[in-house]
């Protein structure tokens, strides 16, 4: 394998990797704009539906962004003297990690926005 090689396709794996992590944020973000603007009109069921459905929609990008990055960490271990070495380098072996928990850490925080907003719905109507 030359380095062009190499190179073409460590860059695919990585657009790869960013575009799961984008499709995470995409769907991430209209789960947060739901519960921004119309979360204190949703029922209970409603929530919880939307919920499960997005919940399952998680792991999707979750796990193909974590295996698409240690399809990168393998690369760099293997072929590493035929990488240009770059300031990045030392950040390679904790992408998966990274990856992973940020969509994770990203997840939690959405649901706790929908459960805020949907709880001040119920505060507002014992009142």
């Amino acid at each position: 394998m030359t380095e062009a090689d190499l190179l073409e396709i460590l860059s695919m794996h990585r657009n790869e990797a960013g575009s799961h992590v984008m499709n995470f944020f995409a769907v991430m973000s209209g789960y947060m704009a739901t519960a921004y603007f119309i979360g204190q009109k949703l029922s209970r069921f409603q929530v919880i539906a939307l919920t499960i459905l997005y919940t399952g929609i998680v792991p999707m990008p979750l796990l193909a962004g974590v295996q698409t990055a240690e399809i990168i960490v393998a690369l760099h271990s293997k072929y590493g003297a035929l990488i240009p070495q770059t300031t990045m380098d030392q950040f390679v072996s904790i992408a998966p990690a990274t990856i992973g928990g940020t969509i994770v850490l990203s997840w939690l925080v959405s649901l706790v926005l929908m459960y805020r907003i949907r709880g001040s719905r119920e505060d507002t109507a014992a009142s």
